[in-house]
């Protein structure tokens, strides 16, 4: 991330360059290369659809000089289907994911490091749709590779552990929840320090399952501390803190609290619509959410108006209009 700024100079150059591999057809190794990065750095920056159009391009010249098996291809599917997941756009991401990391057992082989990112991606996928059973066993087999390779204070064992607590969260079993996201966010803070972006993960997971244990105080600290992260490294507008703030704003939404709640919704609704289009699963969701805090608050003219994802001017209700009691 330190090397934003240098990428954004470099940019137009880019852009520009693909429109010459375009009209010239240039099938070159250093030109799907260039695209590739490109195209991983806009989606860091949160702009997808541009981030889409390169990572396909890369993908596609990468098959035609290397073949469809080559781990080159594998790396470009992993980045196209990151892009996809961190969408909600799961079915498109996970026969990519499927690709890749059938490509890694093959070659180099199945206890790579390389084969552990795919594993705990494709994982990630089947957890944020809640199938647990499918989830849980590529959480456990990345957690042994990276482990057995990297040592188990490698700053990436933190992520499937965190993948773990979720499961547990999710089963009722809270006190292994907690041991497993204070262990992922103990590892992050220690190996990276307590100001990385990747801490912002341990912190919302920490939050999500002390919300679930009733520890409402902790909670809200450690999402405010998650936001912040998520702010202060990626900035308002972008997807992963919008995933905080929607998260955020149903505990606080769950404390009786729902004029806060509104706003963080709001903030996660306008972040979702413009980077993700008004249609997308993600951005639904939220809208649904604000709705039913604006209903119970009896806002019905400001219901109707978020339903109409372009009418900004009705978004105002959520910093205005809920009154408390």
């Amino acid at each position: 991330m330190d090397t934003w700024p240098a990428c954004q100079r470099y940019l137009e150059q880019v852009q520009a360059s693909d429109t010459l591999i375009g009209q010239h057809q240039l099938l070159l190794p250093e030109a799907a290369d260039v695209l590739d990065r490109a195209g991983l750095y806009l989606h860091e920056r949160g702009l997808y659809r541009l981030a889409e159009s390169l990572l396909l391009r890369a993908l596609s010249l990468c098959e035609q000089l290397l073949g469809e098996a080559h781990p080159d291809v594998a790396s470009s599917l992993h980045g196209l289907a990151t892009l996809y997941w961190e969408q909600g756009k799961y079915a498109e991401a996970e026969p990519l994911l499927l690709r890749a990391l059938s490509i890694w057992e093959a070659q180099p082989g199945p206890e790579h490091p390389l084969v552990p990112l795919t594993l705990h991606n494709l994982a990630s996928l089947y957890w944020r749709q809640g199938k647990y059973a499918e989830a849980e066993p590529l959480f456990r087999r990345a957690l042994r590779i990276w482990e057995e390779h990297m040592g188990p204070e490698f700053h990436h064992v933190a992520f499937p552990l965190l993948g773990l607590a979720g499961i547990a969260g999710a089963a009722g079993n809270y006190e292994e929840a907690e041991r497993l996201a204070r262990q992922a966010l103990r590892i992050w803070e220690e190996q990276l320090g307590p100001e990385h972006p990747s801490v912002a993960y341990g912190l919302w997971g920490l939050a999500l399952i002390s919300a679930q244990q009733g520890r409402a105080s902790q909670a809200e600290a450690l999402f405010a501390r998650a936001l912040a992260l998520r702010e202060q490294h990626l900035g308002e507008l972008h997807v992963r803190t919008a995933q905080v703030l929607h998260d955020f704003a149903g505990f606080l939404h769950g404390q009786g609290r729902p004029r806060e709640a509104a706003l963080l919704y709001q903030r996660a609704l306008t972040t979702r619509e413009r980077l993700l289009g008004p249609e997308n699963p993600l951005t639904l969701d939220t809208r649904t959410l604000l709705q039913a805090v604006l209903a119970e608050s009896g806002q019905t003219q400001e219901v109707a108006d978020v339903e109409s994802p372009h009418k900004q001017e009705g978004m105002a209700a959520a910093k205005n209009g809920i009154s408390e009691e």
